[in-house]
């Protein structure tokens, strides 16, 4: 598990963290699974060597995973582009309309398409973490952590 930005750069959370990545997105070249766990704002729109770097992963086959709000990054990128996804159930219409070549599924917690996999709100990227536990160890450990 490593953290990366753009350019190695800090980044500061909602609650006035900073934290600093050890890595740029040159790790995700070789990545097996990228996490987007969150976006700050639909209306950011994702610097363009993020969106390159998570498409040039998902073309690698790396399972590509957006926690929330991160369906955002994952839209940007052109990943959802003709696929299922989720996203914060407050989000739906503004999702819809700037997306509108997603399908949004508003009913369920996580939603796998392929390698590419996005989850509702933050506690529904537990359940979808969980299963990405279960699928990489099984259930006994999945359960444990549970």
């Amino acid at each position: 598990v490593v953290l990366c930005s753009v350019q190695g750069k800090t980044i500061k959370t909602s609650h006035g963290m900073h934290i600093t990545p050890e890595y740029d997105l040159s790790v995700l070249r070789t990545a097996d699974m990228v996490i987007v766990p969150f976006w700050p704002s639909p209306d950011i729109v994702p610097e363009p060597q993020l969106t390159e770097a998570l498409r040039e992963a998902a073309q690698h086959n790396a399972t590509i995973v957006g926690l929330c709000l991160g369906a955002y990054a994952l839209a940007y990128s052109g990943l959802l582009d003709a696929r299922n996804a989720s996203t914060h159930w407050l989000y739906e219409s503004d999702f819809q309309s700037r997306f509108p070549n997603t399908h949004l599924d508003m009913n369920a917690l996580y939603v796998v398409d392929d390698n590419i996999i996005t989850s509702a709100g933050t506690g529904a990227g537990m359940d979808c973490c969980l299963y990405l536990v279960r699928e990489l160890y099984g259930s006994n450990i999945a359960n444990q952590i549970a």
